[in-house]
């Protein structure tokens, strides 16, 4: 789902960034009703046996933690990335996301081996 949610999402989108929807920012309410789409994705998935979670705070029983951690985080980071003014913008603010998580890998996996 993560792999094409933030594009599908996206064109979901007013083009005005200002816009405000019900008094709140249209992102803002784009991002966590597509959160909480995702999360009943996730308890149907669940139902059928086709997702596990493997901790006990991360399940049906807490889904404001996924709402708000596992899907919101990432469909606000999107959107924000979709509305920085020019393509070098954003290709510096993923860039520097690739290399965070590159730099975790070396940490997490090579250095410490937890992965």
């Amino acid at each position: 789902m993560f792999a094409i949610a933030g594009i599908v999402v996206g064109k979901f989108l007013p083009k005005d960034p200002a816009l405000r929807v019900l008094g709140l920012p249209n992102r803002f309410v784009v991002a966590l009703a597509a959160s909480i789409f995702c999360v009943i994705v996730e308890f149907f998935l669940n139902a059928v046996g086709a997702l596990t979670w493997d901790y006990w705070w991360w399940n049906a029983r807490m889904p404001w933690l996924i709402v708000v951690f596992g899907y919101f985080t990432f469909f606000a980071v999107a959107f924000w990335v979709h509305d920085l003014p020019t393509i070098r913008r954003k290709v510096k603010v993923v860039g520097g996301l690739y290399a965070f998580d590159a730099a975790c890998l070396v940490l997490f996996a090579g250095v410490l081996g937890w992965i």
